[in-house]
């Protein structure tokens, strides 16, 4: 697409704006959508997510219970 004059770049602009401000807002999703059987089937030893996380040895009772699982870099 080409843009001529100033104005219809200044919309283009504003466009672009108005279309980063509708994505860049904070969204949530379930864990169990995240984790979903099939997803844990092909990259994990678990049928479920509740089953891992009992397994994993971390209390998970909370968002600060999951921010608190210290992290590991791979590589």
């Amino acid at each position: 697409m080409r843009i001529t004059g100033l104005e219809q770049f200044q919309n283009k602009l504003r466009e672009l704006s108005d279309r980063l401000e509708s994505v860049s807002d904070t969204h949530s999703v379930p864990i169990s959508e995240l984790l979903s059987p099939s997803f844990l089937a092909g990259c994990t030893l678990f049928s479920t997510a509740q089953e891992m996380f009992e397994k994993s040895g971390f209390k998970l009772e909370s968002q600060a219970d999951f921010e608190a699982i210290p992290r590991r870099r791979l590589g």
